[in-house]
């Protein structure tokens, strides 16, 4: 996400000692094609993506590399400065724990569930309190490359108190029992806790 709160960044590994090209894909929220990409990455090295490279974007990143060994991770940062976090990428599963969910005043978590697959992706998300009681659940159905991102409330609706939440779990649902598996991937951040 690179907005007026955040901007994130792209760092891209390569563990291995040739040259490598990563191509990169941008997608938006809906599964649509924001921008497209290539990155350089050569032996051993490290490249980092600025914010600049897919300025104003809300979705996510879907990258392959012609050389196994190419390694990607995030830096997220805020806007002011005032925080910074780095965190390897998610790997894909039918099933995501997000595990930290606040939701009181000043502070906030924020999930996105990435569906990587050219299929519809039906998703079951729970929101449960440290007790494994569940507190809300919402089921949806992702577009081909499309994504849902927000807060508990954004996601789960309003009227309900999270001030409780503890973590966030996202399954597959299949349609049935002939349906492609999709593997889901998911990203969490929380803001303003101290």
């Amino acid at each position: 996400v690179n907005d007026s709160q955040t901007s994130t960044e792209l760092i891209l590994t390569n563990v291995t000692g040739q040259n490598a090209s990563v191509s990169l894909v941008a997608y938006r929220q809906d599964g649509s094609i924001a921008a497209q990409t290539t990155a350089a990455v050569g032996a051993n090295s490290q490249v980092v993506l600025g914010p600049a490279v897919f300025a104003g974007l809300q979705g996510w990143v879907l990258g392959a590399s012609d050389v196994a060994g190419v390694m990607g991770d995030l830096r997220v940062n805020s806007s002011d400065g005032s925080a910074q976090d780095t965190t390897e990428s998610s790997l894909p599963d039918t099933t995501i724990v997000f595990p930290f969910a606040a939701e009181s005043p000043g502070t906030s978590t924020e999930i996105a569930v990435v569906n990587p697959a050219p299929a519809h992706a039906r998703v079951g998300l729970t929101v449960y309190g440290p007790d494994g009681r569940a507190i809300a659940t919402n089921d949806l159905l992702l577009a081909p490359f499309g994504m849902i991102r927000g807060s508990l409330t954004a996601i789960f609706g309003s009227g309900r108190d999270y001030t409780n939440a503890s973590h966030v779990i996202a399954r597959y649902i299949p349609p049935n029992i002939f349906s492609q598996v999709v593997n889901l991937v998911g990203f969490e951040v929380v803001r303003g806790f101290v």
